[in-house]
């Protein structure tokens, strides 16, 4: 993969992936949304509809969430109609509202679970993301629950 958007991508949903594991262990609104799934569901990310497009697929298990099995159905899919809107929403530039309302995206699945899932991460993007970003893209910032300096330490793997 040479298209730098789709590694800039790629990065994102890893980092995003590993956010929400930490944040389901130290923030009780995200451990309550996840809960709020059934055990095993799945959710499919990708950032461009071409099969090689960076994608994230995840299953809730014990109020967090591992990555699925290979093959694993998916309860909620969202595609992303292009690497250049996946790039806007993964660095900050668009809000997933805002990506919502722009069509920037297909989605397969419930509304009312993806509207959960949309819940965690703008949780997780108060964490990762600046207060001055945060605030253009979150209707409302989140109050933390935990340090950002902890739960960025805690991305890094084997800490």
């Amino acid at each position: 993969m040479s298209n730098p958007r789709l590694l800039v991508c790629g990065t994102v949903l890893q980092v995003l992936y590993r956010a929400i594991r930490v944040l389901s262990h130290v923030d009780s609104r995200v451990r309550e949304e996840l809960q709020a799934f059934p055990e095993g569901y799945t959710i499919h990310m990708q950032a461009a509809p071409q099969a090689d497009a960076p994608s994230l697929t995840v299953q809730v298990m014990d109020g967090t969430i591992r990555k699925a099995p290979a093959g694993a159905a998916h309860d909620i899919s969202i595609v992303f109609k292009n690497e250049k809107m996946a790039f806007r929403v993964f660095t900050g530039r668009m809000s997933i509202a805002g990506a919502y309302a722009a069509h920037a995206f297909t989605l397969r699945g419930s509304i009312y679970d993806t509207m959960g899932l949309v819940r965690v991460v703008d949780l997780a993007e108060g964490y990762l993301f600046p207060g001055f970003i945060s605030r253009r893209l979150l209707k409302e910032v989140p109050k933390k629950q935990y340090p950002t300096p902890l739960v960025y330490l805690r991305l890094i793997p084997g800490t």
